[in-house]
């Protein structure tokens, strides 16, 4: 929730901090029907920052391997 005040009126805003899943997957499944090449940048950005996660933390693990 935020609240500001300008002059001498207050405004609040109220925004959920996450999505239940079948809502996520709802406005996904919405927006890959309208622009799939939307969908298909945004999952291929999520899984090369998913990959390069993974290898940063798995990189000391390989590196003791003969």
């Amino acid at each position: 929730m935020r609240l500001a005040r300008l002059n001498t009126y207050v405004y609040v805003g109220i925004a959920p901090t996450a999505a239940p899943p079948e809502a996520v997957m709802k406005t996904i499944g919405a927006v890959n029907r309208v622009a799939p090449g939307v969908i298909k940048a945004l999952m291929g950005k999520m899984m090369q920052d998913m990959a390069k996660q993974q290898l940063e933390k798995l990189a000391p693990i390989i590196e003791r391997f003969d």
